[in-house]
């Protein structure tokens, strides 16, 4: 992991979603690493205690974790109550609840597709409302939205794709409509990120060899390096950054 630091977000409060494991708790844990204060939100109670640990015996103040699933906008708007609470006023929240399951054309139904976007898209916009109000006693923010890159060759992912392609679309909107406050609104959108999950369900032989040979930058992404990019998204060296989408994928082609 790099060690490089941002002295504005010391103190500062920092709202993730989906922070327990994979790409999420590498994004909690660099957010700690800088001496923020750091609330996250997950179904995954086991894996966010575990996380917990491993930041406490690294030496980092460690984060607040809430148990809830963000599909319900009422448990979503009492966990960030409860930061705000433990806290005070959010500047950074970061939307990275997501679950890519793979699945065809014909098994998807209406309520399927629905709950995409329940997942994927719809506690991005009410987390944002959420926040503001927040931001605006700060005189600005930041806010951050993972979305996905292209990966053309990965197949049976219909409604999580629409449902990221919608992503920066409510991204480039949030920017424009916010920009008046100093809030930023900016998109992380990752490769294929070889998680743990990723390794145990996706990654055949076909797709390792496809990555060598599509991915310009030949190691594998990870988690840490999409933490990278939220963290300096969030930081005032990106003070004038924002409605932009920044992929981290390797220079996939």
């Amino acid at each position: 992991m790099r060690d490089t630091l941002y002295p504005d977000l010391a103190g500062r409060t920092v709202f993730i979603t989906g922070g327990a494991s994979g790409i999420g708790s590498a994004i909690v844990t660099r957010f700690c690493a800088q001496g923020a204060n750091v609330g996250f939100v997950d179904i995954a109670e086991r894996e966010a205690q575990g996380l917990i640990e491993t930041i406490k015996k690294a030496g980092h103040h460690p984060p607040e974790f809430v148990e809830g699933d963000v599909r319900d906008l009422e448990v979503l708007a009492r966990s960030i109550k409860a930061i705000r609470k433990r806290f005070g006023p959010i500047s950074i929240l970061v939307n990275n609840a997501a679950k890519d399951d793979r699945h065809t054309l014909e098994h998807i139904t209406a309520e399927y597709w629905d709950d995409r976007f329940s997942l994927l898209v719809r506690p991005m916009f009410f987390a944002a409302q959420a926040v503001v109000a927040d931001m605006r006693t700060r005189a600005g923010g930041s806010i951050i939205n993972l979305g996905a890159a292209d990966r053309p060759l990965q197949s049976s992912r219909a409604a999580y794709d629409a449902a990221k392609a919608a992503v920066h679309g409510l991204t480039k909107a949030l920017s424009h409509e916010l920009g008046k406050h100093a809030i930023r609104v900016n998109t992380v959108a990752p490769g294929w990120v070889l998680t743990d999950r990723q390794r145990e369900l996706w990654l055949t032989e076909n797709a390792a060899e496809e990555l060598k040979t599509r991915q310009a930058m030949r190691r594998e992404i990870t988690p840490e390096d999409v933490a990278n990019a939220v963290v300096f998204l969030a930081s005032l060296d990106a003070e004038m950054i924002s409605g932009q989408e920044i992929v981290v994928d390797g220079g996939y082609r």
